[in-house]
């Protein structure tokens, strides 16, 4: 994995996109293709994700804007976290939980989708999922270490993307 796109290593950056892409294939109407909804994301606010030795962290990696197709779906995102915050700013950013299975990760690939409800928690962990909590909403999704991402089967990791978007309408 030398080679690498803005830091996060090509083979990485590469897979998160084709999990985004046959995620949306599996619920998008036809004669939408991916590539027509997928776009470059990158995650550079010091609020959301902090700062490490001087430096705004930034996430790389993909999104798609769901809420088009569907009022109750909103933006997918799979991104790469390079894990260089202190403990304590990744405690205040990201809360107990979420810091807890990063612990030890040299860095992340998180898979996931915004904006549910706080007070529904629960439903996210029941589905398998974690979640970061940003004020009164969480970001439910599936948190990988980046070198075991690579690992794992696309179509398990595509099917995730279904259950994601069906999580805000049952």
């Amino acid at each position: 994995m030398s080679e690498c796109y803005r830091g996060v290593p090509l083979a990485v950056y590469q897979r998160m996109y084709e999990v985004l892409a046959q995620a949306l294939e599996q619920v998008l109407p036809s004669g939408i293709a991916p590539e027509m909804v997928i776009r470059k994301h990158v995650w550079y606010n010091s609020k959301y994700v902090g700062i490490a030795s001087g430096q705004v962290q930034a996430w790389f990696g993909w999104r798609a804007n769901m809420r088009p197709f569907n009022d109750d779906w909103r933006t997918l995102y799979i991104d790469y976290v390079p894990n260089k915050l202190p403990r304590e700013e990744r405690m205040r950013l990201f809360g107990q939980e979420f810091t807890q299975k990063i612990d030890g990760m040299g860095s992340f690939v998180f898979f996931f989708t915004t904006s549910f409800p706080f007070s529904r928690r629960q439903k996210v962990l029941d589905q398998g999922l974690t979640f970061r909590r940003i004020d009164d909403v969480v970001h439910p999704g599936v948190l990988m270490d980046a070198c075991q991402f690579l690992d794992i089967q696309l179509a398990l990791l595509s099917n995730i993307g279904s259950v994601l978007l069906q999580l805000r309408a049952s």
